[in-house]
């Protein structure tokens, strides 16, 4: 039977690892692991960081919540207050999701028949994950006038995107009056350049 919750992250993400022991109040030793990974049949080399805890109220809590072992299979959406469900998804996104930025060029012909070449500044947001997780994810977006494309099959799950104005409407929803020191640092980060790009 489990008796600890564990909380295992990237190693580059390690500043989420100490928030949470903070957060907590606790005191408990931050733990390094090293292991082997393949992606598209090659191999790497995997470091990890994360804490052991054990509390039986912190597992019955999570348990009232639907959060049990083995939750990469089987993923149940808590019901939290609707002041926390941004930082809630803000979590699920950081955990797996994606953000990008890329120049695009359009070509535009003149009326005197020159042609001007326009740069532009595309961002893309996007989550994957169980079906009933991005279900519930574009649900609460709907809620809060941002809209996603269709949920698609991605090889062995499920994936949604949103557009330009959607993508940038999203991560303002997350980071706004939310405490940056809670948040993924590589990601937001990533949102922190795109707004002296775009402005």
């Amino acid at each position: 039977s489990y008796k600890e919750v564990m909380l295992y992250l990237n190693a580059k993400d390690k500043h989420i690892i100490k928030a949470f022991v903070s957060s907590i109040n606790g005191n408990n030793k931050i733990h390094e692991r090293t292991g082997t990974v393949y992606f598209n049949a090659k191999k790497y080399i995997s470091k990890a960081v994360g804490v052991s805890i054990r509390s039986d109220q912190m597992l019955n809590d999570l348990k009232l919540l639907g959060i049990t072992a083995n939750k990469t299979h089987k993923v149940v959406i808590p019901k939290i207050k609707k002041e926390l469900q941004k930082h809630f998804w803000r979590g699920v996104w950081d955990g797996d999701g994606c953000i990008s930025y890329y120049y695009s060029k359009t070509k535009y012909r003149q009326a005197n028949g020159n042609t001007k070449i326009y740069n532009n500044l595309t961002l893309e947001v996007g989550l994957c994950g169980l079906k009933n997780v991005l279900k519930e994810f574009c649900r609460f977006l709907k809620q809060n006038n941002i809209k996603t494309g269709k949920i698609y099959k991605d090889g062995t799950i499920y994936s949604v995107r949103c557009n330009q104005t959607e993508s940038y409407k999203l991560l303002n929803l997350f980071y706004q009056n939310s405490d940056s020191t809670l948040c993924l640092k590589r990601k937001y980060d990533k949102y922190l350049e795109y707004q002296k790009l775009k402005y």
